[in-house]
């Protein structure tokens, strides 16, 4: 797919198969190779004028320096592409790159900063909604208000989000939340109900 976008010169193509080589590489967990790909495939999209996919990728590289522990570059990543998300109307993945700079915020310390993009997130998810993204806010906002000793706060976000995630049939999410649930009835002392859970 490459070879031949590259030989009708059709840059929007070419750089959907570069995006595409770097999902492998990212799999194989070359994590180098694939900054590589999405780099290149980002010019490309810049080059075509495609915003959308110049988004996209912005996230994507983002990600990649978040788990390469360059924190620094994530968050220039995710700055570049809120934007541009916003600009082309593109409501899911701007609340996706949210909950990612709410990562961020989290992990640098800035804790009510942190909620209030989760929060922002929640509530573009809740718009579309996307049941099981919403459970995911919903675990993230719980864990941010108990590492505020918020615990209340954090086990009625924690139950929203187990209850959202049966409905979406999500068992991953279902399970992060009835674990924190249970973390929470261990931390107050009510230890039959941390074993319920």
């Amino acid at each position: 797919a490459l070879q031949r976008s590259r030989a009708a010169g059709d840059r929007p193509e070419e750089a959907s198969a570069l995006n595409g080589i770097g999902t492998v590489y990212w799999t194989q967990g070359e994590m180098q190779k694939t900054l590589e790909t999405r780099n290149e495939a980002l010019q490309l999209s810049r080059a075509a004028g495609d915003r959308r996919r110049e988004a996209a990728i912005l996230n994507n590289i983002g990600v990649i320096h978040w788990i390469l522990g360059e924190t620094q570059k994530a968050w220039e990543k995710y700055s570049e592409a809120l934007p541009i998300t916003r600009a082309v109307g593109d409501r899911s993945r701007e609340a996706n790159i949210l909950s990612h700079i709410g990562l961020l915020y989290e992990l640098l310390g800035e804790k009510r900063k942190a909620l209030e993009t989760y929060s922002e997130a929640l509530l573009i998810f809740q718009t579309l909604g996307d049941r099981n993204n919403q459970a995911v806010m919903l675990n993230g906002i719980g864990v941010v208000y108990r590492s505020l000793g918020e615990t209340r706060k954090a086990l009625e976000k924690y139950n929203e989000a187990l209850q959202l995630s049966r409905a979406a049939g999500n068992l991953n999410t279902e399970t992060r939340a009835l674990s924190n649930i249970g973390e929470v009835y261990r931390s107050l002392g009510e230890m039959r109900k941390a074993l319920e859970k």
